[in-house]
């Protein structure tokens, strides 16, 4: 992703997120996402980061997620 292969390094962080389910992952993957410009699924991911975060008692990391979803006009 820090090299500009945003589709490989979205389906690498799927393919992850698939494997073993972590708020990392799903961040990156929002973050990896929304820079494809597909608004629907970024906010739904970021949304779905947002839960996580707040479940596994990692409240920056939710808000993190909640900033985000705010920018982004999100419901």
């Amino acid at each position: 992703m820090s090299e500009g292969h945003w589709e490989d390094a979205c389906d690498r962080f799927a393919q992850s997120l698939a494997l073993e389910p972590a708020v990392g992952t799903l961040l990156n993957l929002a973050t990896c996402v929304e820079r494809g410009g597909d608004t629907v699924r970024t906010c739904s991911l970021w949304a779905q980061a947002r839960d996580m975060a707040r479940a596994k008692g990692s409240p920056e990391r939710a808000k993190l997620a909640e900033d985000r979803l705010a920018r982004l006009g999100c419901p």
